[in-house]
């Protein structure tokens, strides 16, 4: 988890090469547990992060935060240089950050806590499936529809 430092985030500050398998699942784990700790209001999947003078108190996205945490700052860099150091296709990518074709009925965009982004991650590390039917409960609107073809 990032320590506060001159008012900045601190954290790794490289820029890692590609990543094995075992560091993509480390990458996967980092950003699934740093989520877990967030505060519900520094989490916002309708929002990349600022990369302009990044500081502690600002909101991002799933995207935003693993590149935060994995490149050591906010720039903006394409999802799919981001969800690589995860291990992710572009696919995966698009699904997991933005929800490509992936809308539940019961989960709004906007309404996305870091409780449902640990729920997809944890259902993507164990099975490497992007499912964001995950994120709800069971019993949902979207359960009871089956949610057919949302693996990929």
């Amino acid at each position: 988890m990032p320590s506060s430092s001159q008012g900045t985030c601190n954290v790794n500050s490289s820029s890692p090469s590609a990543p094995t398998r075992d560091q993509a699942r480390d990458n996967l784990m980092l950003v699934r547990n740093f989520l877990a700790s967030l505060p519900p209001e520094r989490f916002d999947m309708g929002d990349w992060g600022d990369g302009a003078d990044v500081e502690c108190g600002t909101a991002a996205c799933i995207g935003g935060w693993a590149e935060r945490l994995l490149f050591g700052e906010l720039y903006g860099r394409p999802t799919w240089l981001v969800g690589a150091e995860m291990g992710l296709s572009i696919d995966q990518s698009e699904d997991l950050f933005f929800l490509v074709g992936k809308q539940q009925p019961g989960l709004d965009f906007q309404d996305i806590t870091t409780a449902h982004a640990v729920k997809v991650l944890d259902h993507l590390i164990a099975t490497g499936e992007v499912d964001w039917s995950k994120a709800l409960p069971d019993g949902s609107e979207a359960t009871k529809a089956g949610n057919s073809g949302m693996n990929k």
